[in-house]
């Protein structure tokens, strides 16, 4: 197996101050949209109560790469970014939302079965929760057709940024022939006590690569105090060097670490995306 390391950096950070960051709903502007690029086309189409957003090249695509979380991650696409990769076709499988997230949407799409099927959130009844393997024939079938119409792809890459890189790993550990490269940005690996960590060892049948990247300056706080929070790191950090440490062991599997220095959990959506699309192309 090839393994890349690029910009490791210790991935223990300084314990910042105390407090719970509260998610605030942001809506998008989707500027990428009312522009006109020189390389690529594009719209956005209905899948059936999701949103699928589309860059095609203007000279077609061979090559694709699918953005979970597409209100998101077109929101921060850059006519840069699509002048970089002229030949790629770009899809954001999103939701019928004016907002950044769908937060009720993904807890359901992205987090893997924790049993039979989706059930309630342990914390938030409410919320669903455990609906990955029921989204992810959904994602390889309709919204692919839908997304694809029109052109002929060879190779797909699937991008997902915290929820979507778990659900990228956990497409990639039980069906990895669903995509041909994968990229897992600031995956959720604590979710389901670390689950997916458990069940990290896979099988593959061709040489797939798998981008999966950080910052440095990613941590959940919550209410713990200073001793309670640098526990918390030291346990993640072994953790995840764990998990990085089965998946340079998987026999055909080209990894490639990626730490964003001084970067926080939502600041590595964007920052990872020059590198995906270099990686789709």
């Amino acid at each position: 197996m090839m393994t890349r390391r690029l910009m490791m950096a210790g991935l223990a950070v300084s314990v910042p101050a105390k407090g719970r960051a509260q998610f605030v709903p942001q809506k998008t502007t989707l500027s990428i949209l009312s522009g006109t690029s020189p390389t690529h086309r594009m719209d956005v189409r209905d899948g059936g109560g999701y949103r699928i957003f589309r860059a095609i090249p203007h000279g077609g695509a061979d090559h694709a790469i699918y953005l979970l979380d597409g209100n998101g991650a077109f929101d921060v696409l850059t006519q840069d970014l699509l002048a970089a990769c002229p030949r790629l076709a770009i899809f954001g499988i999103g939701y019928p939302t004016d907002y950044k997230f769908d937060t009720d949407r993904r807890s359901l799409d992205y987090t893997p079965p924790v049993a039979a099927g989706p059930m309630p959130a342990p914390q938030r009844p409410s919320r669903m929760i455990g609906g990955a393997g029921l989204f992810l024939p959904r994602l390889t079938g309709e919204l692919r057709r839908i997304a694809e119409e029109g052109s002929t792809i060879l190779t797909r890459t699937l991008w997902g940024h915290s929820f979507g890189g778990l659900f990228a790993l956990h497409a990639l550990f039980t069906k990895p022939e669903s995509f041909d490269r994968y990229a897992a940005i600031s995956p959720s690996l604590w979710w389901g006590d670390g689950m997916l960590i458990t069940v990290a060892r896979m099988s593959l049948a061709r040489t797939t690569p798998l981008l999966i990247a950080c910052g440095d300056a990613e941590a959940r706080r919550g209410d713990l105090d200073d001793d309670a929070f640098r526990h918390r790191l030291a346990v993640e950090a072994a953790q995840r060097q764990e998990f990085f440490d089965t998946l340079r062991e998987t026999p055909r599997l080209v990894l490639e670490e990626r730490v964003f220095p001084g970067l926080g959990h939502g600041q590595t959506l964007a920052a990872s995306l020059p590198f995906a699309l270099e990686m789709a192309e």
